[in-house]
């Protein structure tokens, strides 16, 4: 959260995430613990939307993770899947 420009504060009733200023757009990689876990993925990518810039999104761990994609684009969202890096 913090390499895209944003924040977050743990609170006894959940995670409170937001930002001041533009997001950063990076590149990500979905690995096994302790990496970024693939369940995270998608709101990530969700997150992403909203960068400055064009981040790059690399799944490792499900070959059909990305299957909500076709939703974002449908709701505007500018992002594209590539089955090669």
């Amino acid at each position: 959260m913090r390499r895209v420009g944003g924040v977050f504060d743990v609170e006894k009733d959940g995670i409170h995430f937001c930002h001041d200023g533009k997001l950063s757009s990076i590149s990500l990689e979905t690995n096994v613990h302790p990496g970024f876990m693939t369940d995270w993925q998608p709101p990530f990518v969700v997150l992403l939307t909203q960068a400055e810039g064009m981040s790059v999104v690399h799944e490792t761990v499900f070959e059909s993770r990305f299957g909500y994609v076709s939703e974002l684009q449908k709701m505007g969202a500018d992002i594209a899947l590539y089955d090669t890096c």
